[in-house]
């Protein structure tokens, strides 16, 4: 906890400033010390106003004295009385000066009277203002006072002042009283609130918000809430302080729920308001049903400030304030209360307040000041002061009074009292919360101690069906706890929450109740209980227990009749604690039956569990439930009962819901009568190993999560015999079923099904009819599900039958869609394949809505594009770990919509032919057979790209024999041209290559991760004509990084160090550094070097000195950069042109990174310059006509007729690269 503190509010909101004098009085005498200003002191005094006159007539000097400066400060209100030889006095000019300043910095009240003068002639210093001041001028020359002098006059012109002229002075000196008396009355009347106001500026600033000071054409009424102690009369105290003044008149009612339970209680209230509000010192005898009427009639055309504290009850607010009409336009009535809902009820209330507890430095602040009268606590008393700052938990209530008492104190007493403040609260606190308490009916009682001594933090749920269970009537006594502010229901996981002093008051309640532990009803204090488990001292009363030992505690010496005076006990729970041995009694009585490690095979022979509600017995030694009638039982938690091997016949458990049987080990069998419960709604057998046999039939139309993975014996699925909406996934993970059953499709709501490490051999034909089926994925030793796969895909309705469908070498295929509004699932299979058990089900292959298909580890050589025919909708295609040995020619057909393809680890992959036109994407990382790439023939044919980050990336990471992939530095530059029109970006990731000779800048960066390109003359750039082309050749850092190794091989799956890191790119324009690109990525433990190039557009115009690249990573590092600006051509011979002039000017200046002695060819990317080898741009070439080449290492841009439904995506230039 950091001990930060702030300065504490001390504004005139909280307290009245202390004055020395309420009158301070400024003259020129030879004007009018023995005329206006000697009858107005007199009359001033004469009402008791505590006036300052200086008496001495005398040629006062230049510098006004200290003493009188202190005077000034020390006034409330300063009275300038301006005539006509005022300002010829300097020490007169000196007053106004201070006088202003104090106006400004102690909001003093200052009142010019405008004796015979005209305030404009102060203001601008005409007449014989300006006279004087210009004789000043002339004898002090520069001296910056006289500057200030005519600041001064020109401020006090401008306020708002008393002009007398011609009229009578006796009534414009009486008119002047009044205001000030006016002005005395409301400055202090002031109600006296905390010491330290500590928090109270920012509350009541919230506060001022909803009042709406100013507004006087509504009245509105305010309510405060919160818990006792928290604050909220002080906050009401210093809402009255700071806005009183503002309102005709003004009452803060105190008391109300004391006064009112007095005889004539509410009359007596009703009287001090009249008195207060009206201004009467007389009483008001309004009888006992009169004082609503007086109050409407007296009050309803003037505007008050009424503030109710401390209300209870609403005849209270119905007889105080019943409606808004009582009292004129533009009043305000503030209640306090501790009741929420009396405010919710009170329909006149506009909007309400809840007062939280202080942050952990205000409570710093505040304990601070009450224990040390300091802001913050002393050194040595610090760790202390944390228990205190815990303890309280923000209420200012407890910190004010603990503070105060351990003002003063050794750390040992401190120590001491802090012991018993956490075993029992101190009084002043325990009464103050407790009237809450006492205002609840028996029911709201027992709710209230429950959780104080059980449930807090439970949620709510939980804590309501336990209570109900014990037939209190929480669905009326929770809502009233919280609106009482006893309790809170947090609004994001729903649990029970209460202040930690709320909670000691409930349990000190429960300690009170009796001085013997086993006297009192519910039990929680581990000594307490220890005693009276061993010494035998229970008795009837004891209704509930909790038992929460500390760690390494010794085991419980139960006494063999603890439990059997316990004859209404309701409630056990255990956390912790050992036992010696079981009990020989349970009462019947019990709810909640929460015994972990119980240390006895079977349950008492009395104990049938008639009302018994939750039963939890996890790492028991039970063995058997025979006998058990668990009518009311909704919850069965048995999880890792080692022992136990049969669930018996839970038919009478008709409201039984969650049933967890976890990890039970030596659990074979569960009765057929837990298949019919159709209230269950979780049922977890997952991890038991030994678990033969389910029930064989399931009707469980309630089910929500059913968990049987690992449960390596069960070879038997039950058969489904009614539909159930409600269960979304299954697992069969580590089982032996070999065969689902075909009832399987009455899993209407089913949308995961997964087969992972198991032994089914086939799949239902009925799956088809799973309507909202997303997601089916199979792993592991599943050898006959190879082409199962998980799928997701957006968009479809409603299943789909196509029938047979040819493909174009005559094979027929097997396949089956599931469609739903969000998600298709789909499984493919060859017709020969077992997967189906109905031949009769073959269905066709156009895949109409699928969006997304993933055939991770499970699709061989041939399934997908020997069997599967068209998918129009296809955007994304996953194949990694696939047997796929070339991603065939006729791909664009098939997936015609495809952006987004994936075959890392495709370890036989060999080639990929050219794709679709559309693609954004490809990673083929770790496909160490790839030889041949193609990239794509039309790469950026859309304008805007939604779903993915980049417009084109690649990622051929660890292909090491890659030998003919396309020279993309001489495509690049005709590739990048059309990023002009289409807005578009690209990113490439490929095995290591040689910059390219054209590139402007290029350097070694020597094994760094950090590298600076100096442009020079710096380049401008104006973000319309040009791209930046960045071209970095990455590897691992050769000094003092050893190369990751990978991981041993999991089942199946080989796993692959990744390691994944970020380069940022950065340009200086002039001083500043300015972001251009951010780039994550990873690469595996096979990849030794690669490059990674971008081409982007910065669309702001700047002037590039610098380029910085970072590479954030302590493994890898740069080996050389280079850098390109690339302009746009106006024509594609243009660029044509440049190209060859760049090939013909720097013929051998491409930058060898390392010297090969080997074929150049193997090299990635190698420029070649034999014939065969067509380099140049060839425009308007059609597709129709062909190109003879053995390999195409140039670009050829060609038009495209337009054959399909986008007439504009089509007529994009086709780069043909391979």
């Amino acid at each position: 906890m950091a001990f930060r503190t702030s300065p504490s509010s001390s504004s005139s909101l909280f307290s009245a400033p202390k004055w020395s004098y309420d009158v301070f009085l400024s003259f020129i005498g030879e004007d009018t010390r023995n005329t206006f200003v000697a009858h107005l002191y007199s009359a001033l005094k004469h009402q008791g106003i505590h006036t300052y006159i200086d008496e001495k007539d005398l040629e006062r000097g230049e510098t006004i004295s200290p003493t009188l400066l202190k005077v000034i400060e020390e006034s409330m209100i300063s009275i300038i009385v301006l005539s006509s030889n005022y300002a010829s006095s300097s020490w007169c000019l000196e007053e106004l000066t201070q006088i202003l300043e104090c106006k400004k910095t102690k909001q003093q009240i200052v009142l010019p009277v405008f004796y015979h003068v005209d305030s404009s002639e102060v203001r601008k210093q005409q007449g014989s203002f300006g006279e004087a001041l210009a004789k000043h001028q002339e004898r002090f020359k520069e001296d910056p006072k006289v500057q200030r002098w005519k600041e001064a006059l020109q401020e006090v012109g401008s306020l708002a002042g008393e002009h007398l002229e011609d009229g009578n002075e006796c009534e414009f000196m009486h008119k002047i009283i009044q205001w000030v008396d006016s002005k005395i009355v409301k400055s202090t009347y002031k109600l006296d609130i905390a010491e330290y106001p500590i928090g109270l500026e920012s509350r009541l600033k919230d506060l001022n918000t909803k009042l709406r000071i100013g507004r006087n054409d509504t009245t509105l009424v305010i309510g405060i809430y919160g818990i006792g102690g928290v604050g909220k009369t002080t906050i009401a105290k210093a809402v009255f302080n700071s806005i009183g003044q503002q309102f005709e008149a003004r009452c803060f009612l105190e008391n109300v729920r004391e006064i009112s339970c007095q005889v004539n209680g509410l009359v007596k209230l009703q009287e001090e308001l009249l008195r207060k509000l009206l201004g009467n010192s007389g009483s008001f005898d309004i009888g006992s049903v009169g004082g609503t009427n007086d109050i409407k009639h007296r009050l309803c055309s003037k505007r008050i400030l009424l503030i109710l504290d401390d209300v209870n009850e609403s005849c209270q607010l119905q007889g105080l304030a019943g409606d808004k009409n009582w009292f004129g336009p533009g009043s305000r009535i503030v209640i306090t209360t501790r009741d929420q809902r009396l405010l919710t009820c009170h329909n006149q209330v506009d909007s309400t307040y809840e007062v939280q507890g202080l942050d952990d430095n205000q409570a710093i602040q505040l304990f601070s000041w009450h224990a040390f009268k300091r802001d913050r606590p002393v050194e040595s008393y610090v760790e202390l002061t944390k228990r205190i700052i815990d303890y309280a938990k923000g209420l200012p209530l407890a910190l004010t009074v603990l503070g105060s008492a351990l003002y003063d104190r050794s750390i040992q007493e401190w120590k001491s009292e802090l012991e018993k403040y956490e075993r029992s609260p101190h009084q002043d606190i325990y009464k103050i919360l407790k009237i809450s308490y006492d205002g609840l009916d028996d029911d709201e009682k027992n709710i209230f101690r429950d959780i104080a001594c059980f449930f807090k933090g439970k949620s709510v749920e939980y804590v309501t069906k336990i209570l109900d269970s014990c037939r209190f009537s929480s669905s009326s006594g929770i809502p009233k706890l919280q609106e009482k502010c006893l309790i809170n229901i947090n609004h994001y996981d729903h649990c029970v929450e209460m202040h930690d002093l709320l909670q000691e008051m409930g349990k000190e309640i429960v300690r009170q109740e009796s001085k013997e532990a086993g006297e009192r009803s519910r039990l929680w204090f581990h000594e307490d209980i220890r005693h009276v488990l061993e010494d035998n001292t229970a008795t009837n009363k004891i209704e509930a227990m909790l038992l929460d030992f500390p760690v390494g505690h010794d085991k419980i010496d139960l006494h063999p009749e603890a439990f059997g005076k316990m004859s209404n006990l309701r409630l056990f729970i255990n956390e912790n604690a050992q036992f010696s041995t079981g009990p020989n009694y349970l009462s019947n009585q019990i709810r909640l039956l929460d015994w972990a490690h119980y240390p006895s095979s079977s349950l008492p022979s009395n104990f049938r569990g008639d009302n018994l509600v939750e039963f939890q017995m996890s790492h028991s030694l039970i063995k058997e439930l025979g006998g058990l009638k668990f009518k009311n039982l909704t919850d069965m938690q048995l999880r890792k009962c080692e022992f136990i091997t049969r669930i018996p016949d839970l038919s009478s458990s008709r409201n039984l819901k969650n049933l967890d049987l976890k990890g039970c080990s030596n659990l074979v069998e569960i009765h057929h009568s837990v298949g019919l419960l159709d209230k269950l709604k979780s049922f977890y057998v997952m991890g038991c190993r030994k678990l033969r046999i389910l029930p064989k039939r399931f009707k469980l139309r309630s089910l929500r999560n059913f968990d049987f993975d690992h449960c390596s014996s069960l070879e038997d699925f039950p058969e489904i015999e009614c539909e159930m909406e409600f269960l979304a996934d299954l697992s069969f993970t580590g089982t032996s079923i070999k065969k689902l059953p075909s009832s399987i499709e009455n899993f209407k709501g089913l949308i995961s099904l997964y087969i992972y490490f198991c032994s089914i051999i086939e799949l239902p034909s009925s799956i088809v009819n799973l309507p909202l089926l997303s997601i089916l994925c199979a792993r592991g030793r599943c050898d006959p599900l190879r082409s199962v796969c998980i799928v997701k895909v957006d968009g479809y309705s409603q299943p789909i039958n196509i029938g047979k469908v040819e493909e174009e070498d005559g094979i027929q295929s097997t396949s089956s869609i599931v469609t739903t509004g969000k998600y298709e699932t789909a499984s493919t299979t060859p017709t020969n394949s077992s997967i189906f058990n109905d031949a009769s089900s073959s269905s066709g292959a156009i895949w109409k809505s699928l969006g997304m298909l993933e055939l991770d580890y499970c699709l061989s050589e041939s399934n997908l594009f020997t069997y599967i025919n068209y998918f129009p909708a296809l955007h994304s295609l996953n194949l990694s770990k696939s047997d796929i040995v070339i991603f065939p020619t006729n791909q664009g057909i098939r997936f015609p919509r495809l952006k987004y393809l994936i075959l890392n680890g495709c370890k036989k992959l060999e080639k990929i032919l050219p794709f679709s036109s559309r693609m954004n994407h490809v990673e083929a990382n770790g496909c160490t057979s790839l030889e041949s790439f193609a990239p794509p023939s039309e790469i950026l044919t859309e304008r805007y790209s939604w779903y993915f980050y980049h417009d084109l990336v690649i990622q051929l990471q660890g292909c090491h024999k890659l030998l003919a992939i396309p020279s993309w530095e001489e495509g690049l530059q005709s590739l990048a041209y059309r990023l002009f029109d289409l807005q578009r970006i690209i990113s490439i990731i490929f095995p290591r290559m040689r910059i390219p000779s054209w590139f402007s800048y290029r350097m070694e960066a020597h094994d760094s991760n950090l590298c600076e390109i100096d442009i020079n003359p710096p380049h401008h750039l104006n973000g319309k004509d040009e791209i930046i082309v960045i071209y970095v050749v990455c590897g691992f850092r050769s000094v003092g990084i050893i190369k990751p190794r990978g991981f041993r091989s999991v089942g199946m799956i080989e796993p692959t160090i990744k390691m994944y890191s970020k380069i940022h790119v950065q340009v200086l324009d002039g001083s500043d550094w300015r972001d251009l690109w951010s780039e994550s990525m990873n690469f595996g433990r096979d990849v030794s070097e690669y490059v990674w190039m971008h081409v982007t557009i910065y669309q702001k115009k700047v002037d590039i000195s610098r380029f910085r690249i970072k590479y954030e990573s302590e493994v890898m590092a740069f080996r050389s950069v280079g850098i390109h600006f690339l302009k746009k051509h106006s024509s594609i011979s243009e660029l044509e042109n440049d190209e060859l002039e760049n090939d013909n000017e720097n013929p051998n200046e491409d930058l060898e990174l390392e010297k090969d002695d080997g074929n150049p060819n193997e090299i990635f990317g190698k420029r070649r310059r034999d014939d065969e080898y067509d380099c140049n741009v060839e425009p308007n070439r059609c597709p129709q006509q062909k190109r003879s080449h053995s390999s195409t290492m140039g670009i050829t841009i060609t038009e495209l007729e337009n054959e399909d439904e986008y007439p504009n995506e089509d007529k994009d230039l086709e780069f043909k690269l391979a």
